[in-house]
C-alpha cells in the first residue's frame, strides 16, 4: 500500500538525474552542479561545491563552521558518501579522464581509485556494514549497478538490462539493493538481491519514480513521483 506523505519541490538526487540523462544520450558529460550534502553520525556534512572554480569536496560542522576542502585538482569531483563509522569517504571523480570510484580518509589523506573501468562510474553507497559498496556504471547505451568490496575487489554485477539503472539504495541490514529502473519503459522502483539473481518490481505506472530511502526499520521505502502532476514523496512497504 502506497501513501502520499508531502508535497515537495522538485527535488530528485543529482546522482539519479544524471546518471539517467547520460544513459540517455542527453549528456556526454556530467556538469557541474551541486549536491544534496550527506551527514554523517559525528555531526560533519561531506559536499560538493565549485567556490574554488570546480568541482571540489568538502566538509564542514553540521552548524556550517569550519570548512575544510578535501580535494584539490582541476577535474571533478563529488557525489561524496560517508563510511558507517565516518573514517572514510567514497566519492566520484575524474581526475584519470573518465568518472570513477575513489574513495579517501575522512580528512582527504589517502585517496585511492577503487574501481578502473572503461564506462563511468558513480552513485556510489556504502553498505551498512563498510564491507561493500553499491555503485552505477554508464556506458553510450545503458547503466547497470554493480557492487565491489570497499577495497575495490571483488566485483559483482547486480543487474544487465537495457536502458537506465540507478540510484542504488541499500536496506539496513544489508541484504538488498533499491534501484530505480526505466527497463520497462519508465522510470520505476526495483529491488534487487545481492547476488543479482532476484529482481522485484516494487511500482507500476506510467509515471517517474525514484530518489529512494529506505527506513531505519527494512520495511518501508520513501520515494518521489510525478503520478500527481507535481514532484510528490511518498512511502510504500519495502515489499
Amino acid at each position: 500500500m502506497t501513501t502520499k506523505l508531502k508535497s515537495a519541490n522538485a527535488l530528485v538526487s543529482f546522482c539519479m538525474v544524471l546518471l539517467f540523462l547520460i544513459a540517455c544520450g542527453m549528456l556526454s558529460h556530467p556538469n557541474t552542479a551541486s549536491e544534496i550534502p550527506t551527514e554523517c553520525g559525528n555531526k560533519r556534512i561531506a559536499f560538493t561545491s565549485t567556490r574554488d572554480g570546480n568541482p571540489e569536496i568538502y566538509v564542514m560542522k553540521s552548524d556550517g563552521s569550519e570548512v575544510t576542502r578535501l580535494t584539490n585538482n582541476t577535474f571533478y569531483d563529488g557525489e561524496p558518501a560517508w563510511s558507517p563509522d565516518g573514517t572514510q569517504i567514497v566519492f566520484t571523480s575524474e581526475r584519470d579522464g573518465n568518472y570513477e570510484i575513489y574513495m579517501m580518509n575522512s580528512d582527504g589523506s589517502a585517496q585511492t581509485r577503487l574501481t578502473n573501468r572503461p564506462t563511468n562510474d558513480g552513485d556510489a553507497e556504502w553498505a551498512p556494514d563498510g564491507m561493500r559498496i553499491a555503485f552505477a556504471s554508464v556506458d553510450e547505451e545503458n547503466s547497470d549497478i554493480f557492487i565491489i568490496n570497499s577495497d575495490g575487489s571483488g566485483e559483482i554485477r547486480l543487474t544487465n538490462n537495457p536502458g537506465f539503472d540507478g540510484g542504488p539504495v541499500w536496506s539496513p541490514d544489508g541484504e538488498n539493493i533499491a534501484f530505480n529502473s526505466d527497463k520497462d519503459g519508465n522510470p520505476e522502483i526495483y529491488v534487487v538481491s545481492l547476488d543479482g539473481a532476484m529482481q522485484r518490481r516494487l511500482t507500476d505506472n506510467n509515471f517517474s519514480e525514484g530518489a529512494l530511502s529506505w527506513s531505519s526499520f527494512n520495511d518501508r521505502i520513501t520515494f518521489s513521483s510525478r503520478r500527481e502532476e507535481h514532484l510528490e514523496i511518498y512511502v510504500m512497504n519495502s515489499d
